[in-house]
């Protein structure tokens, strides 16, 4: 984000150094009548023999000027930024100058500060002659500046920073920012799911009655944030919705089941890929089996450690069959019932986490291996009803199957386990690191 800063500075400054070393004051060269237009801002361009192409400034109305070295100073209308945004948002990415950068941030910050037009030419002359051209100033394609901004996904502070610069970096960055949003706590998941219903709000016609009405005192919403809603829809853009960074008081907090109800409803269904609620022990199963009609895109859901039972599993795997990888574990209450009903659903399993589900028997796995067989990542460690023959039941028919946690079954003999060892050798048992369920398994995640 630095150096595009940076580079965008070096490609204006040498012109606007230029502009702001004349000699003396520029001439007024007489033009014949044409149009002009003040109030929309207009863009300032400095063509000479020798020199690069200008730059914009947001205070001057359509004029002529000729400089006494002969160069011809050009202004006219602005296609970029709105007059003062532009002026502060230039100044919000570069700052004060400083003594370190005095070549490169005082004359861009120096030509903003440039008076209006009325002080140098009182009387503005509109049409200019035909061989002028109006030059704009140089901008990083939008390719270019999507590839940069990708590799900030996980830094938000940047990515803020990064929807300041100019409108096209907005539109690049905004979608960037809220696919994966980071809640640390509950105030932010508040203030986020209310962002989410005004944009909700936004395309319906209510909407647009408020947006064309003129009292907006008696308005029941921020109009302001209405109409920001409007240009971004906001929930189209969330991809990545995770609660676990939230501290063990708020994901055990009564009030954290409605806050995710609403931010679950009021993101786009078409664009939810992953939903983390691991450990949310706040949330109900009654909002938990709500939202599930939401779930439909879904390919990676967290129900570790919320106390759930067969009765929500089976409703929530009913608006889920593309799920790609689920983790159960740490729910002691679920039985095979509610394994046998989720995995006839949900055949594209690749990762499975059923750790600590000591309910669990041999049933369980013989429906794991008949609906699931591009299973890759299994985990039934501390399931103490399980033996050595559901196992290799398993191993045998998930033929994609690469890793296998089986640490501390009672069930499962450590003869078992060495035989499993040299009979596929290409099998990772017993991983002491993460699963790979918590990990990218591909682009969109």
């Amino acid at each position: 984000m630095g150096a595009a800063r940076d580079d965008f500075a070096l490609a204006v400054g040498p012109v606007l150094q230029l502009a702001l070393e004349k000699p003396e004051p520029p001439a007024v060269r007489e033009c014949s009548p044409g149009h002009s237009d003040a109030a929309t801002g207009s863009a300032l361009a400095l063509s000479s023999p020798g020199l690069p192409v200008g730059c914009s400034h947001p205070d001057f109305a359509d004029c002529s000027l000729t400089a006494p070295g002969g160069g011809t100073l050009i202004r006219a209308k602005a296609a970029d930024a709105p007059p003062r945004a532009m002026v502060d948002d230039f100044a919000h990415a570069y700052g004060p100058p400083s003594a370190a950068r005095p070549a490169l941030a005082r004359p861009v910050l120096s030509a903003l500060e440039t008076p209006p037009l009325e002080t140098i030419c009182p009387t503005p002359l509109a049409r200019r002659p035909s061989h002028a051209r109006c030059f704009h100033p140089p901008r990083l394609p939008q390719e270019v500046v999507a590839r940069i901004v990708a590799y900030l996904h996980q830094d938000q502070a940047t990515l803020w920073a990064c929807i300041l610069v100019n409108r096209l970096w907005n539109q690049v960055a905004t979608p960037q920012l809220w696919q994966r949003p980071r809640f640390t706590h509950l105030r932010a998941v508040e203030k986020f799911s209310e962002t989410l219903a005004i944009a909700s709000l936004a395309c319906t016609p209510l909407a647009a009655k408020l947006l064309a009405s003129t009292t907006a005192v008696s308005a029941p919403v921020d109009l302001r944030a209405l109409t920001r809603a409007a240009t971004h829809f906001y929930p189209d853009y969330v991809v990545h919705l995770d609660f676990t960074l939230l501290d063990e008081n708020a994901r055990n907090a009564t009030c954290l089941s409605r806050l995710i109800y609403h931010t679950v409803h009021y993101a786009s269904p078409r664009a939810l890929r992953v939903l983390d609620l691991g450990f949310c022990r706040g949330l109900k199963n009654y909002d938990l089996q709500r939202i599930a009609p939401r779930l439909t895109a879904v390919h990676s859901l967290n129900l570790a450690g919320g106390g759930r039972q067969d009765i929500v599993l089976t409703k929530i795997v009913q608006h889920t069959p593309n799920l790609v990888r689920l983790s159960l574990s740490w729910n002691a209450q679920l039985t095979d019932f509610g394994i046998v009903q989720t995995v006839q659903r949900c055949v594209r399993l690749q990762c499975l986490d059923l750790t600590h589900c000591t309910l669990l028997e041999d049933s369980a796995l013989m429906a794991i291996a008949a609906h699931c067989p591009e299973l890759r990542v299994l985990s039934i460690s501390y399931c103490h009803g399980l033996t050595d023959v559901a196992v290799l039941h398993v191993v045998k028919h998930c033929r994609q199957l690469r890793v296998l946690n089986i640490l501390s079954c009672s069930g499962v003999t450590r003869s078992f386990i060495r035989q499993l060892m040299e009979q596929h050798p290409h099998l990772l048992l017993n991983q002491a690191n993460p699963l790979p369920f918590y990990h990218r398994l591909g682009p969109h995640e």
